[in-house]
């Protein structure tokens, strides 16, 4: 049930995505000082959203995956440890 929800989600942000994109069909200049070209003004502003979401998601990966991923493994370490230890009077 979920899977088809997340496909419905999809199949709508990318209908919506290219009506966008048909809708806001001018084109704009894009410098960048040594290379330049036009595109339309949808393809630009969706290439920047999914630019967008990649670099927030490295930035989060970085920031809050990778160093709960490594206390994981070092908590996992100390429970394999204490399970061969054995019980430990209090």
């Amino acid at each position: 049930m979920k899977r088809w929800i997340v496909l419905v989600l999809a199949a709508s942000v990318a209908l919506l995505a290219a009506a966008f994109a048909l809708l806001n069909e001018a084109v704009v200049r894009l410098d960048f000082h040594f290379f330049a070209f036009q595109l339309p003004l949808g393809v630009v502003v969706t290439l920047s959203l999914l630019v967008g979401f990649l670099i927030a998601s490295v930035a989060l990966s970085a920031a809050v995956i990778v160093p709960q991923r490594l206390r994981l493994r070092a908590l996992r370490r100390q429970l394999d440890l204490a399970r061969q230890n054995g019980p430990t009077a209090p």
